[in-house]
């Protein structure tokens, strides 16, 4: 598979996976349900909001999961995202 190049207002993210720690200090990895944010690795050529770096929270629904060489990616609208963490 090759690299994604979202169009018009699309975006797409990589989760930020959230640490979890077990009583005894072991980092246990999450998943897409356990993150909270996403950091925005592409953008479409009419995205106007977000630019590739930020860190976003997501509509989660709205998120569509893709596979790709570097791992699982969401697409998501510009529309979708909430907000940007600064």
């Amino acid at each position: 598979m090759s690299t994604l190049r979202p169009i018009k207002t699309k975006v797409i993210l990589a989760a930020i996976e959230k640490e979890q720690k077990s009583e005894t200090g072991l980092i246990i990895q999450g998943s897409f349900g356990d993150a909270q944010y996403c950091k925005v690795l592409a953008i479409g050529p009419e995205v106007t909001d977000v630019v590739v770096g930020d860190t976003v929270f997501p509509t989660w629904n709205a998120c569509k999961i893709v596979k790709a060489e570097e791992g699982e990616r969401l697409v998501i609208d510009q529309k979708d995202i909430i907000f940007i963490v600064e």
